[in-house]
């Protein structure tokens, strides 16, 4: 389905506008199977047509390493400067002490988004739609010590309005796969 959004942006001459494009899956048969996916069309501001485009593709199997045309997006430390509804990955360490364990890793409060520990991409959250809240993490990508996490928020993470808000994540020893699911 062939579908026009207007999403409302305030600009000013000069600045550069970042379009995000999450491709989340594609149709594999039938009637659909041209279906195409991202900006398919011109892209306005008022009457007029932005461009040219420069398309950057991130790959998400691994690590992303963000070209640096999006390094803006990138937001580590201690500093949150961002506002909720803002796409973002955030970066942090963490430690383990002995002998890495499986375990699992609870979003509470984030919207949707991708995670990687130590480079090793787990895959998707997306708590608000369940019923899975929780995402496996295998001992094997653990170690001993300094661990990576990154995490990219698609739609805007809990924390960055205020000065004592915290983005944070929850290990925790068991599976929650039994959450909400929002009325089809």
């Amino acid at each position: 389905e062939q579908s026009a959004f207007e999403v409302p942006i305030y600009a000013k001459e000069g600045q550069t506008i970042t379009v995000i494009v999450e491709s989340q899956g594609r149709v594999c048969y039938g009637p659909d199977i041209n279906d195409a996916k991202g900006i398919i069309g011109d892209v306005t501001l008022g009457s007029a047509t932005l461009g040219p485009w420069q398309n950057t593709p991130v790959n998400l199997e691994k690590q992303p390493l963000l070209p640096p045309s999006l390094h803006h997006l990138m937001n580590s430390g201690n500093s949150l400067t961002t506002t909720q509804g803002e796409m973002t990955f955030y970066s942090g360490t963490f430690n383990v002490d002995g002998e890495p364990q499986d375990t699992f890793l609870k979003f509470t409060g984030w919207n949707k988004g991708v995670l990687w520990i130590n480079g090793f991409c787990l895959g998707r959250y997306w708590p608000i739609v369940g019923p899975q809240l929780t995402l496996y993490v295998p001992h094997g990508i653990l170690q001993t010590g300094e661990n990576g996490i990154t995490i990219l928020e698609l739609e805007g993470a809990p924390c960055g309005n205020a000065l004592d808000d915290t983005c944070s994540v929850e290990f925790t020893t068991e599976h929650v796969i039994d959450g909400p699911v929002p009325d089809a």
